[in-house]
């Protein structure tokens, strides 16, 4: 059976290699591969290293190589067919029968594909050819320099309408193939073709497999559009591709943040600057298929748009688009710009260290949902409240997968009390809160229970929010303990935490380091060794911390699904107390200096945001329902 290049191509972007292999031997992560002991020849030492970004596994040892399906094929002695066929099925993808016409189809995409290569070297030539001088000069204007210019493939295409394609003609090239392919036009009037870029800085756009496929343009003189794309060819479909693709997923891979921002040379400049893994939608609005793309690099993409109304609304649309496809794992976060500035000029003024500190204060998708509620309806009334909720719960109903919604009802619930929640009551002539218990400024005999309590709460669960890091801390230890295979999983996020306890911090790098070196490690085995090796007093604290036995979701018993959902939420918990801490310092050194109303505002609302953070009584809840535990509600 034949499969098409488009068909392979498509399974092996959907099946991670690192994953397939994870499955025969235990693989660790090094830098941008993963390394394990071979199952080729009897390995002691890991010999074998994967690479997800090739798509190829390599052993240094005995030699062994080969790609996703040869794997398939060596270790379950299945023919080439067979391997794909087993593959198809994982990945939930229908085998497609060739046919004479596919056939056909599949020998002109091969024909395209090498136009657009040939036309891109032609571009490249003309650049630097005394025809380009003006392009070049551009490019230097823009701070462009050579090897970037050269990596990014950078062209020209010439003021004469007929070079391109005499000279793709002279090669070969038939007239409908250039037509088929978007480089020439035809008008309407019997004329003859022409080429489809004139006088143009052209930015070649490549594949995931960084094959070219199609061409952006830029206008030097006066023509418009000033920007232009290659038209859909069967080779391009502009919603369903992103500039700079196959860079930005070998940077991924290296762990640097996955950046969406808006043009090419937003893309290039950052990569000249030193971040190489962004990427850029085509001139239109994000798509669901460019989201799935960037998924597939990175669990959340960073949106970055100008700080100005226009970057909101592309914010917002992408919301929309973003809320139904949303799913355990996969989420947005938010970078807004400094005013007037896009991430090429903001690097070429403040270099990368201000871009990263942009990537830094980017905030996940469900603050911006909110933000962009209040900033729909309004906030100043009880009505515009009410109608700031049903927008609020009308977003949330968007979202497909029913786990996530949940969560993020419950996140929006929360982020509404912490918005309008009224302050205390002052007693007359004191200056102090009422004592009366559950009061609240706002009308007589009001009463507001807390939001996220299904029931009263132990005295342990409300002594939490002296420490609330500390707690979050003991917990994510305290679960890395009882389901060490999940601390396996999420070795990436566990490993990069820093955590302020240094004797927790001691025994989070400890835990790490025996689930990398021992496979199918349980916790009672884990506990053994680290009471064996000096632990058993941190230990005994932990296991009889009163208060984190009352979690469910951090019982060995209980199913992984909870915990590993109580850990995330933790996690992110925990990234968003170090943003408020580091922002809580600064309104505090400011107001040091200059004291003023508004700056002691800030600093109260900062302090009362990173309480409610870091209070885990409302983890409690929802986590346990796949152990069999009873919701909560």
């Amino acid at each position: 059976m034949k499969f098409t290049p488009a068909f392979l191509d498509e399974l092996r972007s959907r099946i991670r290699l690192s994953e397939v292999i994870g499955r025969k031997t235990k693989l660790i992560r090094k830098g941008s591969e993963y390394a394990g002991l071979c199952m080729f020849h009897g390995d002691r030492s890991p010999s074998l290293n994967v690479n997800d970004q090739k798509g190829v596994y390599l052993c240094r040892a005995c030699g062994a190589t080969g790609d996703l399906f040869k794997f398939v094929q060596e270790t379950e002695s299945l023919s080439f067919a067979e391997a794909v066929e087993r593959l198809a099925d994982e990945a939930g993808m229908e085998i497609p029968r060739a046919t004479a016409a596919e056939a056909r189809r599949e020998e002109q995409r091969a024909g395209l594909a090498e136009a657009m290569e040939a036309a891109c070297v032609f571009f490249q030539a003309q650049l630097a050819a005394p025809a380009g001088q003006q392009a070049r000069a551009y490019l230097e204007r823009r701070g462009l320099g050579a090897e970037t210019i050269a990596r990014f493939r950078l062209g020209y295409a010439p003021v004469n309408r007929q070079a391109l394609s005499q000279y793709l003609a002279a090669r070969g090239f038939t007239p409908a193939l250039l037509l088929e392919g978007g480089l020439t036009r035809k008008p309407d009037d019997g004329r003859s073709a022409y080429d489809y870029f004139h006088d143009r800085v052209m930015f070649p756009i490549l594949d995931r497999r960084g094959r070219v496929v199609a061409f952006g343009a830029r206008a030097l003189g006066d023509a418009q559009p000033k920007y232009l794309n290659s038209p859909e060819t069967p080779l391009f479909r502009k919603g369903e591709t992103l500039f700079n693709l196959s860079h930005a997923r070998e940077a991924s891979a290296r762990n640097q943040a996955l950046a969406v921002v808006e043009g090419y040379m937003d893309v290039i400049g950052l990569a000249q600057a030193g971040h190489g893994a962004a990427v850029a939608p085509l001139g239109t609005a994000l798509t669901e298929a460019q989201l799935a793309l960037a998924w597939r690099m990175a669990p959340e993409p960073v949106l970055c748009f100008d700080g100005d109304a226009a970057g909101q609304r592309a914010a917002f649309r992408a919301i929309d688009r973003a809320l139904p496809l949303l799913k355990p794992g996969h989420s947005l976060r938010f970078a807004a710009l400094p005013a007037g500035l896009d991430p090429d000029d903001l690097v070429k003024r403040d270099g990368i260290a201000a871009w990263n500190a942009v990537l830094a204060a980017a905030r996940p998708l469900v603050e911006v949902l909110v933000t962009r509620a209040a900033a729909a309806t309004g906030e100043d009334t009880p009505e515009r409240r009410a109608a700031m909720a049903v927008k609020l719960d009308e977003d949330c109903a968007a979202i497909g997968d029913e786990r996530v919604r949940r969560f993020y009802k419950d996140a929006v619930r929360d982020a509404l009390y912490q918005r309008f929640r009224p302050a205390p009551r002052v007693r007359p002539g004191t200056g102090r809160p009422s004592s009366r218990p559950g009061f609240r400024a706002g009308g007589p005999g009001r009463f507001d229970a807390p939001p996220d309590q299904a029931g009263p709460l132990s005295p342990e669960m409300r002594a939490l929010a002296a420490a609330p890091q500390s707690q979050l801390d003991r917990l994510i230890v305290v679960a890395m303990l009882s389901h060490p295979d999940l601390a396996d999983r999420l070795s990436e996020d566990l490993g990069a935490l820093h955590l302020a306890d240094a004797v927790l911090d001691r025994l989070r790098l400890e835990i790490l380091r025996q689930v990398a070196t021992h496979e199918h490690l349980d916790s009672e085995s884990l506990s053994r060794h680290l009471m064996g090796h000096g632990w058993a007093e941190q230990l005994h604290r932990l296991k009889f911390d009163r208060t984190l036995r009352c979690i469910w979701a951090l019982k060995a018993d209980s199913d992984p699904r909870d915990t590993e959902m109580l850990v995330r939420d933790a996690l992110n918990r925990q990234r968003r107390l170090v943003r408020l801490e580091a922002e809580r310092i600064r309104v505090g050194e400011a107001l040091a200096q200059h004291y003023t109303v508004e700056q002691l505002d800030e600093l109260t609302a900062l302090q009362s945001e990173i309480e409610a953070v870091g209070r885990i009584d409302g983890l409690i809840r929802e986590f346990g329902t796949a152990s069999g535990r009873e919701a909560l509600g």
